[in-house]
C-alpha cells in the first residue's frame, strides 16, 4: 500500500522519495509532507509495527536536495520526543541551507 507521507512504508526510500520530490516538482504540486512517528501506537493491518518510519527532518533535508520550489512541510512534531532548542536549531538550520520563498 502506498503512504500518504513521503517518508514513511513505500516512500521510506532514499531513490523513491527523491523521484517523488523531481515529479512533484515537474507536475506543479505546491508541497510535500512528512509525517513524525517513532512507533504507531495503536497499529492496524495497514500500518505494520514493521512499516519503515524516517525521520521527518532528515527526510525534509533529502527532499529539499532533490528540489527546488516545492514547499516542504511536517503534518505533525511529536514535541514531547524532542529536546526543543535543538529542534529549533535544526529547522531554521534546514530553512537557511534550503530557502522556501518565505
Amino acid at each position: 500500500m502506498a503512504s500518504p507521507s513521503t517518508n514513511i512504508g513505500d516512500m521510506a526510500n532514499p531513490e523513491r522519495m527523491g523521484g517523488i520530490a523531481q515529479l512533484a516538482e515537474e507536475l506543479g504540486y505546491d508541497s510535500l509532507w512528512v509525517a513524525d512517528h517513532v512507533v504507531m501506537a495503536d497499529p492496524s493491518p495497514r500500518m505494520s509495527p514493521t512499516l519503515p518510519i524516517l525521520d521527518p527532518l532528515l527526510s525534509l533535508v533529502w527532499l529539499a536536495a532533490h528540489t527546488r520550489t516545492v514547499q516542504l512541510a511536517t503534518g505533525i512534531v511529536i514535541l514531547p520526543q524532542r529536546q526543543p532548542v535543538v529542534l529549533a536549531k535544526q529547522l531554521s538550520t534546514l530553512d537557511v541551507l534550503f530557502r522556501r520563498g518565505g
